[in-house]
């Protein structure tokens, strides 16, 4: 039961929903096939489980029946039971049974918990979702996890208040507070997100979620970047090249010289991610003086042409090699000319 639990709890996660029709048609067959009451009874439930947060209409029921069984299994000691008393509740008192669903969050068992969750889905509104947020602070922190996780598969958005704060958590609570963020978007979470681009645990999954967050982060970034040192400025180096944010370009160049070896190397390989077409003729100039640097300045070079038509990068391409060949005549060769040093012929042909 342990196993099959996890499994759907895995298919039921929104990541990897490509896995759950899958699974369920493999829960369907057993169900049908299963001989042992309980046993059928929890593999229904999981079934259940994975139907995700689309509960189909429930036919009219007995509710006197109904109300009877419920309250007899919920005192059962197994975890299926309990779950289906829940059921039970809601598809005789719908609304009415907020209470007994608000008190469930409370429970130890996460199983217990999850379906209360996924069984208030048949009845729940905003002012639901409200009490809900007013017993948060009250659970355990795996609960808080799950409630968090209901919001953002919900869309709840009324309570980005209470998932930002979340994000300050540990855990499971920070983790999918995070990824609820990030699926909401907008310029709080994505404040809320920048702010965690330091912290060495939180970092990757802050920086994965403003990756996808669809807004201009532009201002947000270029400010950023002004004050960032260590993991925070390796990570909105990132996420500048992630975003095409060219308004960054100078200000990663400019690093890419950095006394910092790894400030210097993250700048160089964001680089290629921020420069346009205005920027060729700058990285040029740098390449002819690149040292060890060359082969990202290169990079970064073809990266700023990429975007122009080929006959436009042709153009280009050939004007920033005659401005080479020029800067090369008009620098190195004039001071050993100057300084009478007698350049051969071997020189002279390499030129």
């Amino acid at each position: 039961e342990y196993a099959i639990s996890g499994l759907v709890n895995y298919v039921g996660d929104p990541a990897n929903k490509a896995y759950r029709e899958t699974v369920r048609a493999a829960l369907e067959k057993s169900v049908a096939d299963c001989k042992d009451a309980n046993l059928k009874a929890f593999l229904a439930e999981q079934l259940r489980f994975i139907t995700p947060y689309e509960v189909p209409a429930a036919p009219a029921v007995d509710v006197k029946a109904a109300l009877k069984e419920a309250k007899t299994l919920a005192k059962s000691k197994k975890s299926n039971e309990r779950c289906k008393s829940l059921w039970l509740y809601v598809d005789a008192q719908g609304a009415k049974s907020a209470k007994i669903i608000l008190a469930a969050l409370k429970d130890s068992d996460r199983a217990y918990r999850t379906t209360a969750l996924r069984a208030s889905t048949t009845f729940a509104d905003e002012a639901f979702y409200a009490e809900v947020a007013k017993v948060f602070p009250k659970l355990s922190a795996e609960a808080k996890a799950d409630v968090i996780d209901y919001f953002g598969v919900n869309n709840v958005k009324s309570q980005m208040d209470l998932v930002l704060g979340a994000v300050a958590a540990e855990g499971e609570v920070a983790a999918n507070a995070i990824a609820v963020a990030s699926k909401f978007g907008g310029e709080k979470a994505a404040d809320a997100l920048l702010a965690l681009l330091g912290d060495e645990k939180k970092a990757p999954a802050a920086l994965k979620g403003l990756k996808s967050i669809k807004l201009d982060l532009t201002e947000k970034v270029v400010a950023a970047l002004a004050d960032a040192k260590g993991l925070e400025m390796d990570n909105l180096l990132a996420l500048a090249a992630n975003k095409r944010i060219y308004e960054t370009a100078n200000a990663v160049l400019a690093l890419t010289e950095s006394k910092d070896v790894k400030v210097a190397e993250a700048a160089l390989k964001a680089l290629p991610g921020v420069v346009a077409p205005a920027d060729a003729a700058t990285l040029a100039k740098k390449v002819d003086a690149a040292g060890a640097n060359l082969a990202g300045l290169q990079a970064a070079l073809k990266a700023s042409v990429k975007t122009l038509p080929a006959d436009k990068q042709y153009e280009t391409d050939y004007a920033l090699e005659y401005q080479a060949f020029k800067y090369f005549i008009d620098t190195v060769f004039y001071s050993f000319f100057k300084s009478g040093i007698i350049i051969n012929s071997c020189s002279c042909t390499y030129v």
